[in-house]
């Protein structure tokens, strides 16, 4: 017969084992709370301990909290994080290749930038697995349009504005620097506070991350011009993916793929709901003209030889043009 102390003792170690049994993982983002980013992430979140009957649970460090994308990676390598949404910038910090797809003016529209990226990024996830971070999945961001202090309606108006550019690349300050800009480099969480001291007084946003961050309140002007699509990943370290079961593995990749299909199937739809609420309270959009687009054109067209050559890999760069060429080409 077994006595008190041996059925208290069981159940301590009963306790025990499902405790040690329990996978705990963070995942990190700048998308703010309650954005529609995050509450998609949270609902895949929900699913993965769902279907692992609690024994995965993913903590979301939103809103930048966790740092910029860069603090995001270094914070992967020690361990501290395990999973992240990194935008193309932050991807090209781990392989410059991510650079490819969102270069100014290469793309025109949505179908172009869908065509190749669906070729293009099987190649990064290779590269980035080699250097122990797992792609998965892949999802929209958006067009980056141009938010501004004051009005932009040419090339000109917008080279003599303090741009943000990135803090992490100094070769892509540089190249903007030697196109006539006037960049300050700059984190995506300091942004706002750098709009309200005037340290910046332009930045190229997605639509979405203006609205939902509220930096579109110290930026009352946009030009709808369609700089460069971004697009993110999902990704995990080796470390933390190891710490699951086969089986786990396969339900986080399967939550992570049905998240990133509503990125996709939401997001156009998102953008425009977004830019219609900031235009309500107050935000002026200019349109484009066919001038200011063509100034556009001409000053990226002179920068992607330099692009080719500092920032990306050549062979890369020039497969992306291929595919967007074979694209064009294909219709009507």
């Amino acid at each position: 017969m077994r006595t008190p102390l041996v059925l208290a003792a069981a159940t301590v170690l009963l306790a025990a084992g499902a405790a040690e049994a329990r996978v705990n993982l963070r995942l990190a983002t700048v998308a703010p709370s309650g954005s529609a980013w995050h509450i998609i992430l949270q609902k895949m979140v929900a699913g993965v301990g769902r279907d692992t009957s609690g024994e995965v649970r993913i903590r979301i460090i939103a809103g930048g909290s966790a740092g910029d994308e860069s603090d995001m990676i270094r914070k992967m390598r020690i361990g501290q994080v395990q999973l992240a949404a990194l935008s193309n910038a932050g991807l090209a910090e781990l392989d410059a290749s991510a650079w490819t797809l969102s270069i100014p003016m290469v793309f025109r529209d949505y179908e172009e930038w869908d065509h190749v990226r669906e070729e293009m990024n099987p190649t990064i996830d290779a590269k980035l697995e080699e250097l122990g971070f797992d792609v998965l999945a892949w999802a929209d961001v958006g067009w980056a349009h141009f938010f501004t202090a004051s009005p932009i309606e040419t090339l000109a108006d917008l080279q003599r504005l303090r741009l943000a550019a990135s803090a992490t690349d100094a070769t892509a300050v540089d190249l903007l620097r030697w196109a006539g800009f006037d960049p300050v480099p700059i984190n995506t969480i300091e942004m706002l506070s750098g709009f309200q001291t005037g340290l910046i007084e332009a930045a190229a946003l997605p639509v979405i991350l203006a609205e939902s961050s509220q930096l579109y309140r110290s930026t009352p002007y946009m030009n709808d011009l369609k700089w460069a699509p971004l697009q993110a990943a999902l990704i995990v370290h080796d470390r933390g993916l190891e710490r699951l079961t086969p089986e786990q593995q396969g339900v986080l990749r399967r939550h992570a793929a049905a998240a990133a299909e509503e990125f996709r199937a939401t997001n156009r739809e998102q953008e425009q709901a977004s830019l219609s609420a900031m235009r309500r309270r107050g935000l002026s959009v200019i349109e484009a003209s066919p001038a200011f687009e063509q100034a556009w054109l001409e000053a990226a067209q002179q920068v992607w030889p330099r692009v080719r050559e500092e920032l990306v890999p050549g062979p890369v760069f020039d497969e992306v043009l291929r595919l967007r060429d074979e694209y064009r080409a294909s219709q009507p």
